[in-house]
């Protein structure tokens, strides 16, 4: 099976072995790929809507894969598996804030996995503000491009003490942030344009609404401390 860029980078950090959970896993692309492997010993695929699962499922049978390596569950996030029933969550393909709404939700389910491997569509800095609440490690974050768009892959491990993450980690992400290849640093020139837009757009408000005032001033610090803390400021 050919997997798109971001889920063949994700299957790069499941341990062998691993009991997996792939929460709103649309055609369960990821799950039966790694079932097929034998990269894992279980997988559990599921989503919210009962079409894709049903696709699913038919492409299983016809890969003939083993029903009790892939389980198949309709339902809301995290709300479909037990605490300590997987040692993996993979949550992809949607918001920032979908996936914190699904992490606190079952907060028991997060804490008994040791790993979560999350790739938000928009609003990473939420994902990392979760982590840094709820104790866990960034372990790796990698910046792939698929079809023209950007997209993080934050992977989290459960950690004994904090990490102790500042505004400008969890905004950028403590790894990316270092624009260590090509495709980060393009990544990095993006985001900044993007924030530098969002900027003059508050700037029209802010004088009237302190809270706008308050986080273009936080925004424009990230952006400051960045460029002391790496160096260079022509991202």
């Amino acid at each position: 099976m050919m997997l798109s860029n971001r889920l063949q980078t994700i299957t790069g950090y499941v341990p062998a072995g691993s009991r997996l959970a792939d929460i709103a896993c649309d055609h369960a692309q990821l799950a039966r790929a790694l079932v097929q492997a034998g990269a894992v010993d279980l997988a559990i695929a599921a989503d919210l809507r009962s079409e894709p699962l049903r696709r699913a499922r038919r492409a299983a049978a016809e890969e003939a894969i083993q029903p009790g390596r892939l389980v198949f569950r309709q339902g809301d996030g995290l709300e479909v598996l037990d605490p300590g029933e997987c040692d993996v969550i993979v949550i992809a393909g949607v918001g920032g804030k979908l996936i914190e709404q699904m992490l606190k939700a079952r907060p028991e389910v997060a804490q008994a996995a040791g790993r979560l491997i999350l790739s938000p569509q928009r609003s990473p800095w939420l994902v990392r503000q979760w982590a840094q609440d709820q104790g866990y490690a960034i372990y790796d974050e990698q910046v792939v491009m698929e079809d023209g768009y950007f997209y993080e892959i934050i992977v989290l491990d459960k950690a004994p003490e904090p990490q102790g993450l500042s505004q400008l980690d969890i905004r950028l992400g403590p790894i990316i942030a270092q624009g260590r290849d090509s495709l980060s640093r393009t990544y990095l020139a993006w985001r900044r344009a993007a924030d530098k837009r969002a900027l003059a757009k508050m700037a029209l408000a802010a004088e009237e609404h302190p809270a706008i005032r308050e986080k273009m001033i936080s925004l424009q610090a990230i952006w400051k401390e960045w460029e002391k803390r790496y160096g260079y400021s022509d991202a």
